[in-house]
């Protein structure tokens, strides 16, 4: 008839019982079964390995951004490309659209162990701008903590995502202490994102040469 036999509600309904599924990435949005090195991944800039992304590195010859000085390689800041001798992280627009295609989260205190979230939580965080104030983590050694005694006012969302601001001994996952297990200084420290397989089979490129970092300038 012309007329429908169940008239539509005014408004949206409550939560649906069954979420709608997400499509499994492409070949184009996943460092899934590629070499390591630079790729487009989900139209950004990003080193790949063993199915991971890089999207923080940390040094010890890094160092935190000084006002009036121009930002050099060794300056722990936002970069366009982040590699395995970098001083920075990739921007929150790039991480958010790499967490979109990712199952988990792994954290890496050089020689001081790590921290790996896969239940999506840490990923879902990424994607909608929040901390990892409420996240649960598998560590590699009990020297891993994470004090939520106090307000983390330093943890905003991304690249300050961790600050156990109860204790010194606890996880500070925050750029003003180089993303470090504590509040020392890491040898090096990183993060990668778990990314999900294509669903198709992939023919991999050759990955891109490293972007030269050792005369990198940034304007603010």
């Amino acid at each position: 008839t012309a007329q429908p036999t169940v008239q539509p509600t005014a408004g949206p309904t409550a939560q649906p019982t069954v979420q709608p599924t997400i499509a499994p990435p492409t070949c184009e949005e996943t460092c899934v079964d590629r070499q390591p090195g630079f790729y487009t991944i989900a139209g950004v800039n990003v080193y790949c390995s063993d199915g991971k992304a890089l999207i923080q590195n940390s040094r010890d010859v890094c160092n935190l951004p000084v006002d009036g000085e121009p930002i050099r390689s060794r300056t722990y800041t936002e970069r366009d490309a982040v590699g395995s001798i970098s001083c920075g992280y990739l921007n929150e627009s790039a991480v958010q659209m790499l967490a979109f295609f990712s199952s988990g989260v792994e954290l890496i205190d050089e020689n001081r162990g790590t921290a790996t979230n896969t239940d999506g939580s840490a990923t879902a965080a990424l994607v909608n701008g929040e901390n990892w104030d409420s996240i649960s983590w598998t560590t590699s050694n009990s020297e891993w903590c994470f004090d939520r005694s106090c307000a983390p006012h330093l943890a905003t969302g991304w690249p300050e995502m961790i600050h156990s601001c109860g204790s010194e001994q606890c996880v500070h996952w925050v750029s003003e202490y180089f993303h470090s297990r504590d509040t020392t200084k890491p040898s090096s420290s990183s993060t990668w994102l778990i990314m999900k397989p294509a669903a198709e089979t992939c023919v991999h490129p050759t990955p891109a040469p490293s972007p030269e970092e050792t005369f990198i300038f940034i304007k603010k």
